[in-house]
């Protein structure tokens, strides 16, 4: 939940201003009760219903779909996405891709 984790990054601040001495109160953040969370609910999609919601003819569900594949990220940020978040890559960004897709965290595949 967005106001849990908002609460403890103010409370790591504010944590770590008390201890580099630029606080000298108690944590505001120690007497707020944190919200309880549901779980979240967990599904794996198999290709068979992708492809049966992709065949759908509603073009920009195809679009997000495609960019949530290509790009990694979580639902909510592609649906966010807005034609300014997305740039052209220039030649120096095509050759870090390759070196990636040619390595394991800078060494050669397969290196131990």
């Amino acid at each position: 939940m967005t106001a849990n984790r908002t609460k403890a990054g103010l409370s790591l601040v504010l944590n770590c201003g008390r201890l580099w001495g630029m606080m000298a109160i108690a944590n505001p953040c120690a007497g707020v009760r944190r919200k309880k969370e549901t779980g979240r609910r967990d599904a794996l999609i198999d290709d068979e219903l992708y492809a049966a919601v992709y065949a759908a003819p509603y073009q920009p569900l195809c679009n997000a779909m495609d960019l949530a594949n290509l790009c990694v990220q979580r639902p909510s940020d592609i649906l966010r996405m807005q034609r300014a978040n997305i740039v052209r890559a220039s030649s120096s960004a095509h050759k870090r891709l390759e070196h990636c897709q040619r390595t394991d965290y800078g060494r050669p595949r397969g290196a131990v």
